[in-house]
């Protein structure tokens, strides 16, 4: 049951963020004054989790770099996917590499997690198998760890 809890609470916050993105995104008119209030706020954790690539131009995309927003990988859909077979976890190692490859840069998990889908559990562990094989490095820790492609 606390997976099931974890998974729960997971799916609630990242649906209160991107509604949060999207809301602020509807308003161009808003200043950054105003965005400054909504730091000191009941959204402060969720103002001061955003970054300002990701109000232009996407989750995890910094302006100037590759323009646009990231896309999905293929053969994930909205988030869902099936890691208990073999088959499954494979594909799913290939849209969390493919992410890491679009995004370009040092990127969290949460960013990683916004191209490929899947679960906070699957992206961890789908990145640490990544990085056991070598493909994909990393920096930081808990929060602050940044994943990279391995050159």
């Amino acid at each position: 049951m606390a997976s099931f809890e974890r998974e729960f609470s997971a799916a609630l916050d990242n649906a209160e963020r991107s509604v949060f993105i999207d809301l602020i995104r509807s308003r161009p008119d808003m200043s950054l004054a105003d965005l400054a209030k909504l730091s000191k706020g009941r959204f402060s954790s969720l103002a001061g989790s955003i970054s300002i690539g990701e109000l232009l131009n996407g989750a995890g995309v910094k302006a100037g770099r590759g323009g646009g927003a990231p896309r999905r990988a293929a053969a994930v859909s909205a988030g869902k996917v099936n890691t208990r077979t073999p088959e499954g976890r494979d594909g799913y190692d290939k849209a969390v590499m493919q992410a890491v490859l679009d995004i370009g840069e040092p990127a969290s998990a949460p960013q990683i997690r916004s191209i490929a889908g899947g679960t906070e559990l699957q992206a961890r562990k789908s990145l640490n198998r990544l990085i056991e094989t070598g493909k994909v490095t990393f920096t930081g820790k808990a929060r602050g760890t940044r994943y990279m492609p391995t050159r």
